[in-house]
């Protein structure tokens, strides 16, 4: 049975990055409800209603977040703030896909960084063969 135990309301797809938020715009974009179950069966983690692959898997969807010039420029950004603010010694990422995010982490030579991912994303596996717990040091 699962149980709902986030529910993170109206939600635009992964990598739906709008260049304005005019209504128009705002109108024409996909929401889905992103809520988070707990299967009381298999002890899982997933989402409760998967969303429809032929309105996720477009022309437009970038499947590794390296190549979206936002994303790499707002995970560059975010990195620089939370290094600034933290001066953290280990981090771990859940769901990093191509690693687009942790290697901003990389640019900080003064320090030792002990990085961690996890990635269960199947189109990119054989990428990353599935790194848990992947050491870089810097």
């Amino acid at each position: 049975m699962n149980k709902v135990f986030l529910n993170l309301g109206k939600q635009p797809l992964a990598n739906s990055f709008l260049t304005n938020v005019k209504k128009k715009t705002l109108d024409q974009e996909f929401f889905y409800n992103l809520k988070i179950c707990f299967n009381t069966k298999n002890f899982l983690v997933s989402i409760q209603k998967p969303v429809n692959p032929k309105k996720q898997y477009t022309d437009k969807y970038a499947h590794r977040a390296s190549e979206s010039k936002t994303m790499r420029s707002a995970f560059k950004k975010v990195a620089q703030k939370l290094f600034k603010r933290f001066k953290p010694k280990k981090i771990m990422e859940i769901g990093s896909n191509d690693g687009v995010f942790l290697k901003n982490f990389d640019k900080f030579q003064q320090v030792h960084i002990e990085i961690h991912k996890v990635n269960l994303m199947l189109s990119v596996f054989h990428y990353n063969f599935f790194h848990i717990h992947q050491y870089h040091p810097v």
